[in-house]
């Protein structure tokens, strides 16, 4: 039988015909007798072998027919296989461990690649670098050990350098040694789930209150925020209803569960309402709720944002009562946009410039200034702007055209961010004031008047009384009491060139040390006809004002000193120097000194007993401008007082 097995179907086909035909004569002639019993066993033996020839033909011929239906369907299921390889948006590939070995259109579309290029570089080369260990690692411990991968994600860098994300099911036939795989882009995806990230930890971070609820009023999420302007903990709020957030007595005892159609017909929407906090306090909130709908599950969801505004409703109070003072202010108070044009107005500036707040706002501040003001308005709204707060006096008018005079306070106005936004400025009514410091300017003026009258009589008076003293002197032929006589019109005149200094400049109350006291010296040296080529004078006094109460002490003491070193350092015509000096002692006090170059004083002198009516001066005079009087008799005489300078209650 083995000749039958390399028969073709169809000879199979044919012979299998042509058995049954030869069974269906050899049955006919049996039954017809005309084949006797021998032949007849034969023909049944030959029968027999047919009929087994036809069951194997005809099992074979059924072998065949499934065996070709079979490799008709593995070609259908091959066509349907590559057609999926071919349209599916997903990559589909066969590697090695290391190399693509085919991919479809959408790995070549995916990655920037073709095939061809694509089988020439080993994946791993296309992997970002912080993927590769954890690639190489999955490979080496699943893959290399027939375990499937599922759900493992890399990047791979496509050909303009830009980077994918895949998410790959992997399938190793560890006999051939090859890779079955199917990754999907997922690039899009890891953006939305980082910004969700993002998004999620912003919501859990910003310092507003979020919360999402169900169309039942169920909390489904609450931010940290607003957990704990509630005094909750976070998640502790999820589940409970909205009417937790309600005082007593405005809660809704009966919710219920509110349709789609009835949440989606709500608006945005904005309100302040007090709700309650875990404790029980009550505060004050803004709340703006938004519906949003799901439409995969086809709910809707109401996202509420709430914000804490007890400080704001404190500052808005303080605000008002700020409005409130400024509002009943006597004073003006304008505040401008940085154009000068009007923003506010009190009734200060009502009062002030008789324009009311309606009247005013919206105006250019220039109509409370006269016309030949204006240019001076503009510096001035330079120079604050440049300096940011200015302070000036300025004329202004009312209403009724009525010019005045007002101190003008000026400050820019910023932001938070610190750019300006206005110019505020504050007006007082100075008018009166002026009308009073003009009087008084004149009053000081006749004072000034009068004083210097004062102070050139009495110097007339002294140089009388001094003309007088000298036409007396004439009289006596006494020489100590002509002495006397002459001292005593040495310290009239000393008292008198006090006067006429007063007279001959405009400060009646204080007078140049330095000029006075060179004049007194210079006048006192030509008085006692000492000749200049013989007795040099040296004044080193400071340059500075003093008040007439210590000048009239230091000159008298001045003269008295001079005019005893005039009178006894220099005998028989001998020369020497005579030096009037003012210093600083220390930050308080002055050191006067009256030195001469002559004899020296006697070795027994002492200035505490001294009896002569000079030093007896010099020392009462010494006390009265609070200094303390030094005597040094070492080559020549030298006397020093040391004051004061600021002789407060003298």
């Amino acid at each position: 039988m083995i000749w039958i097995s390399k028969l073709r179907p169809w000879q199979l086909f044919l012979v299998s015909v042509l058995m049954s035909e030869i069974l269906v004569a050899i049955m006919s002639l049996l039954l017809r007798g005309m084949i006797d019993k021998t032949s007849m066993v034969s023909g049944l033996i030959v029968s027999s072998i047919v009929a087994s020839l036809i069951i194997y033909f005809v099992n074979i011929s059924r072998s065949l027919r499934f065996e070709n239906d079979l490799l008709l369907e593995q070609q259908r299921i091959q066509k349907d296989i590559e057609r999926l390889f071919e349209l599916s948006g997903d990559l589909i590939c066969i590697a090695s461990m290391t190399h693509f070995l085919k991919i479809n259109p959408a790995g070549e579309r995916i990655l920037g690649y073709s095939q061809e290029e694509l089988l020439g570089i080993p994946f791993l080369d296309l992997i970002h670098p912080d993927d590769i260990e954890p690639t190489g690692k999955a490979i080496e411990s699943e893959l290399k050990k027939g375990k499937s991968v599922l759900g493992f994600v890399n990047r791979y860098r496509r050909r303009d350098g830009t980077y994918r994300w895949l998410e790959w099911m992997t399938h190793p036939v560890t006999q051939e040694g090859m890779l079955y795989a199917v990754a999907r882009d997922i690039t899009e995806r890891k953006a939305r789930e980082e910004q969700l990230y993002l998004l999620k930890n912003t919501v859990e971070m910003i310092s507003t209150g979020i919360t999402i609820a169900d169309m039942e009023g169920r909390i489904v999420y609450a931010n940290p925020s607003e957990a704990r302007m509630h005094g909750y903990e976070a998640g502790e709020m999820v589940g409970e209803n909205v009417n937790i957030f309600m005082p007593e007595g405005k809660r809704n005892t009966a919710p219920g569960k509110k349709t789609a159609e009835e949440i989606r017909g709500w608006k945005e929407y904005t309100r302040e309402i007090e709700e309650v906090r875990r404790d029980g306090s009550v505060f004050p909130v803004q709340l703006k709720s938004l519906p949003v709908e799901v439409p995969e599950k086809g709910e809707v969801y109401i996202i509420t944002t709430s914000e804490d505004i007890t400080e704001r409703r404190k500052a808005e109070k303080s605000l008002m009562l700020q409005a409130q003072m400024i509002d009943i202010m006597k004073d003006s108070l304008i505040s401008t946009d940085l154009d000068g044009f009007v923003k506010t107005w009190n009734k200060g500036a009502e009062m002030l410039f008789g324009y009311t707040s309606f009247e005013a706002i919206g105006r250019h501040i220039s109509f409370v200034y006269p016309p030949e003001e204006h240019g001076n308005l503009q510096e001035i709204i330079s120079r604050l702007k440049e300096k940011g707060q200015y302070e000036t006096e300025v004329r202004m008018q009312r209403r009724s055209g009525e010019p005045f005079y007002a101190i003008l306070s000026l400050s820019m106005i910023y932001d938070d961010d610190g750019a300006a936004t206005g110019m505020l400025g504050y007006s007082i009514d100075v008018t009166e004031r002026k009308r009073m410091e003009e009087d008084l300017r004149h009053a000081l003026e006749d004072k000034d008047v009068l004083m210097r009258e004062i102070h050139h009589r009495t110097k007339n008076n002294m140089a009388v009384i001094q003309s007088l003293l000298s036409l007396q002197s004439r009289q006596v032929q006494d020489r100590d009491a002509l002495n006397s006589l002459n001292e005593s019109a040495c310290r009239v005149r000393t008292m008198s060139m006090i006067h006429e200094s007063l007279y001959s400049t405009g400060d009646l109350s204080s007078i140049n040390i330095r000029e006075y006291l060179h004049s007194l010296a210079t006048e006192l040296l030509h008085g006692f006809g000492a000749d200049p080529s013989t007795v040099e004078l040296n004044v080193d006094v400071l340059d500075i004002n003093m008040d007439v109460d210590q000048v009239v002490p230091i000159g008298l003491i001045v003269n008295e000193l001079l005019t005893n070193s005039l009178k006894y350092a220099f005998p028989d015509g001998r020369g020497g120097r005579l030096l009037v000096e003012l210093k600083e002692h220390d930050e308080e006090t002055f050191d006067l000194t009256v030195a001469d170059s002559g004899i020296g004083l006697p070795g027994n002198f002492d200035i505490v007993s001294a009896r002569t009516l000079g030093l007896q001066i010099v020392s009462s005079l010494s006390a009265q401008i609070r200094g303390r009087l030094h005597a040094s008799g070492d080559k020549g005489a030298a006397f020093t007082v040391t004051f004061k300078k600021n002789l407060e209650g003298f």
